[in-house]
C-alpha cells in the first residue's frame, strides 16, 4: 500500500510529538511504501538515523517556509501560526506530485490538534485526519488555578473555539476526511460538526514497544525491590502538566511520613523557580536536575517506584507510556487521556474537586503506595502489562491497516 503521511513533527531520538511522528513512520514503513512530508529542519536527524538503521525505508519530502516568512518564529513563540502557514505551503509545494503518485491513503499524523486544519485533505479522497484531538480545561480545575494560569487557559480555549467554529478550513478538513481518528478523552467536548461525527473512530494517541527500552524488563524488576522509595515527575514545568499540584502534594506527603523517600522532579519551564521555592524546606529529599537526556529519563524511571503526573489537558503523553513500560504505577487526576490510560488498575486516579481535595488525594495516593510497596509493585506490573498489550506499536499498526482497508473499500469503519 502506498501511504503519504503529513508529519510536521518527526524526529528520531526525541520525545513528545517528534517521537510520535517518527514511530508511525518507522512501523508503517516495515510493511508499506511510506512517503513523509515533514519540516526541513528535521532532515539532519532523520538522514543520520536512516544511515545508521536502514531498516526504516520511508521516503522523505522536506519543506520549510522561506526565511523572510519565518524570521519571527523562535522556539515555541508563534509555532501555531507557523504550523498553519506550513500546512498551506506543503499544499502548493506538493499537490501536483501527490496527484501524480496516486497514493492509496493520505494521513495527517502530527500536529495532533483538531482545531487546526490539514490542507492535504483537499487533494485526495482517501484522507484520514488523525490521530487528532483536544482536551478541555475542566471547570473545576480552571477555578482553582493562579491568575496567570487562568489567563493562559482562557487564551487557549478562545483560540480553540475560534478554530473549531470560525475557521472554514478546519470544518472543510472534517468534511473532506473519510475518517477522523479522535484521541480525546471522555471529558472533552466534541468540536466536530454534527454531520461529520459519524466519521469519528476513537483511537489512542500514543504507543510503545519493548524494543524502545534500553534495558531488559528483568533489570527493571530488580530495581523495584530495593532502595529508597522514589517518586518521580518528568516533564515541562508548566501549570497544565500539574507540576504545582505535585509540589503541594509532596509538601503534604512529607508532613505525614518518615524520611525514607525522595522525589526527582526533572524538567524545566516557567514554574521551575516557583516549585523550587515551594519545596526548599524539604532539603535534599527533593532533586530538581532540570532537563535530562533521554537515557537519563529511562534510567530515572527504571530506578523509581511511582510516577506522579496530574496533567489536565495533556492527552496521552509519551512519558506516561515510558513510565508504565518501566513498571511504575501512575498517580494522576481526572480530566484527560492520562486518567483513561491508567484506570485499569495501573495507577491511582484522583477525582476532580476543590484544590484542597485534589492535593489531599494526590498525597494520600503517595502515602498508600509508600506504606505498601507490594501494592506499588503489583500496580507497576499491571501498568507494564497493560501498556505493552494495549498500546504496542505493532498492534496499533495492525489496527490502522484494518482502517486503511475499510477506507479504501469505502466501508463504514464502525462496522468492524
Amino acid at each position: 500500500m502506498k501511504i503519504l503521511l503529513s508529519a510536521y513533527a518527526c524526529e528520531p531520538g526525541k520525545g513528545s510529538e517528534p517521537r510520535l511522528g517518527w514511530m508511525w513512520v518507522k512501523y508503517l514503513s516495515k510493511r508499506h511504501e511510506v512517503w513523509v512530508i515533514t519540516r526541513a529542519n528535521n532532515k539532519p536527524l532523520i538522514e543520520d538515523e536512516l544511515r545508521k538503521n536502514p531498516t526504516t525505508k520511508a521516503n522523505f519530502l522536506y519543506y520549510d517556509l522561506p526565511p523572510w516568512i519565518r524570521f519571527w518564529k523562535k522556539g515555541r513563540r508563534g509555532y501555531h501560526l507557523y504550523y498553519y502557514l506550513w500546512q498551506v505551503g506543503i499544499y502548493f509545494k506538493f499537490k501536483d506530485f501527490i496527484k501524480r503518485m496516486d497514493f492509496h491513503i493520505i494521513q495527517h499524523i502530527t500536529f495532533g490538534n483538531n482545531w487546526q486544519p490539514s490542507f492535504l485533505s483537499l487533494i485526495n479522497k482517501s484522507f484520514i485526519w488523525g490521530p487528532v484531538g483536544g482536551e478541555n480545561t475542566p471547570w473545576k480545575i480552571f477555578k482553582i488555578l493562579p491568575l496567570r494560569a487562568k489567563i493562559k487557559e482562557a487564551f487557549r480555549e478562545t483560540m480553540r473555539f475560534i478554530g473549531h467554529h470560525f475557521d472554514p478550513f478546519v470544518r472543510l478538513t472534517a468534511k473532506r476526511a473519510k475518517l477522523i481518528l479522535d484521541t480525546s478523552s471522555r471529558w472533552a467536548h466534541s468540536p466536530y460538526p454534527k454531520k461529520e461525527r459519524s466519521k469519528i473512530v476513537k483511537f489512542s494517541q500514543n504507543g510503545i514497544s519493548p524494543e524502545e527500552l534500553p534495558f531488559s524488563l528483568d533489570k527493571i524488576l530488580e530495581t523495584k525491590e530495593r532502595g529508597t522509595f522514589r517518586i518521580v515527575f518528568i516533564g515541562e514545568f508548566v501549570h497544565w502538566k500539574g507540576i504545582l499540584f505535585v509540589a503541594e502534594a509532596l509538601k503534604d506527603f512529607a508532613a505525614k511520613v518518615d524520611n525514607g523517600w525522595e522525589a526527582i522532579l526533572a524538567g524545566y519551564g516557567p514554574e521551575f523557580k516557583r516549585v523550587k521555592k515551594m519545596l526548599e524546606n524539604l532539603g535534599d529529599r527533593i532533586k530538581m536536575p532540570g532537563k535530562i537526556s533521554m537515557q537519563e529519563v529511562w534510567n530515572t524511571l527504571r530506578d523509581s517506584h511511582v510516577f506522579i503526573y496530574p496533567s489536565f489537558h495533556h492527552g496521552q503523553s509519551t512519558i506516561i507510556m515510558q513510565a508504565m513500560a518501566c513498571g511504575l504505577p501512575v498517580i494522576c487526576i481526572e480530566g484527560d487521556a492520562t486518567a483513561e490510560t491508567v484506570e485499569e488498575g495501573a495507577g491511582i486516579v484522583v477525582p476532580l474537586s476543590t484544590k484542597e481535595k485534589i492535593i489531599k488525594g494526590l498525597s494520600e495516593a503517595l502515602q498508600k503506595l509508600y506504606h505498601n510497596r507490594e501494592l506499588a509493585t503489583q500496580m507497576g506490573l499491571k501498568a507494564q502489562s497493560l501498556v505493552f498489550e494495549k498500546y504496542s506499536w505493532e498492534k496499533k499498526v495492525e489496527l490502522l491497516e484494518k482502517i486503511y482497508g475499510q477506507v479504501i473499500q469505502n466501508e463504514n469503519p464502525h462496522s468492524s
